[in-house]
């Protein structure tokens, strides 16, 4: 009997550990970045913002905006008024309010473009924590919800474009200037964005969009996009203001070789751009699921996306337009295949670019 006992406890302790063995080599990787997450914040609060921004003088408040819905850039850069309206809502974090009552100190802050998923995933508000960390106020909104539209994928797709989006973030931008001026410096607000998201953040420095949106003032002080889809552009004008962008040298989405193409031409015509590349490094580089492929998306290898002086998206070998919902499914199905994008998570390159990141907003907002 004792030994039959002697024995039960000691399967029982094999399965445990075994178990135990298992989920740590399934999890090995999120541990890694769990704990070079930990570094990087620790990282982030040293570089020349002051510690007492952080923590207990945290704000967080909502707030909505009053948006307009043009579908394409050529509508959003035409002469006619648009009429079709939306309210968005979104929420802005200060990671102090004032320490003092007659302190005169004003912050920089981020405004987080949402990425094709819509909803913030871990990924999104890891971007969010490092940046608050830093003792930069950032804020998120949502152009889903509004609109009836549950992501740029799948059959969502076409039905939020460009042009809302970037509508919504300038109305957020002015948001921030007018409620915001004793807590956030205006000449200190960036706008930062993932994949689709990404690919806002680029054209919210082109001077077409700049001149409509924001009539008179300066735009965005920088721009930062991770992964972002590159167009070329047939009036290549962008503001002076820095711009940054993040990619895997293995995307097969959004194609590292048309965003060295993009930097070429903003550099060009005196822009300020950098190209971080990484290497083993696929689309989503930053997230912590597993390389695989998806299905939902078309692939653009085959593409040649170009946008024209008067806003239209188009397939320049083909001559295929986005400028309405049924032409941007015609266009995305004629050169683009599906069953072919991997997308999945590299911890060192995700590491690596929030240390990038770091820097290169450190080297922007600097605290004089």
């Amino acid at each position: 009997m004792g030994k039959n006992r002697f024995a039960t406890r000691w399967t029982i302790f094999l399965i445990a550990w075994v178990t135990i063995g298992l989920v740590g080599f399934y999890h090995q990787e999120k541990l890694r970045y769990l704990l070079s997450k930990i570094n990087l914040l620790g990282i982030a609060t040293n570089q020349g913002f002051d510690q007492r921004h952080r923590g207990k003088f945290d704000y967080i408040g909502d707030f909505v905006v009053s948006s307009q819905s043009p579908y394409s850039l050529q509508d959003l850069l035409g002469e006619e008024s648009i009429r079709e309206r939306a309210k968005i809502k979104g929420s802005v974090l200060i990671p102090f309010v004032k320490l003092r009552s007659n302190s005169k100190e004003r912050i920089p802050a981020v405004v987080f473009v949402p990425t094709s998923l819509g909803a913030l995933k871990d990924r999104d508000r890891e971007r969010l924590e490092v940046l608050n960390s830093m003792g930069i106020a950032t804020a998120v909104f949502d152009s889903f919800t509004p609109r009836n539209v549950y992501g740029w994928t799948g059959h969502h797709s076409e039905r939020l474009s460009n042009a809302m989006v970037l509508s919504d973030a300038f109305a957020v931008l002015k948001f921030l200037r007018e409620n915001f001026s004793r807590e956030i410096d205006p000449a200190k607000i960036a706008i930062l964005g993932g994949s689709k998201g990404g690919e806002i953040a680029l054209l919210a420095g082109w001077r077409p969009v700049v001149e409509r949106l924001d009539p008179g003032g300066l735009g965005f002080a920088a721009h930062i996009a991770y992964y972002p889809f590159c167009y070329n552009y047939e009036d290549p004008r962008f503001t002076p203001a820095p711009m940054i962008l993040f990619i895997g040298e293995e995307d097969n989405w959004a194609l590292p070789d048309r965003c060295y193409e993009f930097k070429r031409q903003v550099a060009q015509s005196g822009g300020n751009i950098l190209l971080k590349v990484y290497k083993n490094a696929y689309h989503g580089f930053d997230s912590l699921t597993p390389l695989r492929v998806i299905d939902g998306p078309h692939s653009r290898e085959k593409c040649k996306w170009a946008i024209s002086a008067e806003g239209s998206l188009h397939e320049a070998k083909m001559g295929l337009d986005q400028n309405s919902i049924e032409r941007a499914r015609i266009a995305n199905r004629s050169c683009g295949e599906k069953g072919k994008v991997k997308i999945g998570g590299n911890v060192d390159a995700k590491r690596q670019s929030y240390l990038d990141l770091i820097t290169f907003v450190n080297a922007i907002f600097r605290s004089e």
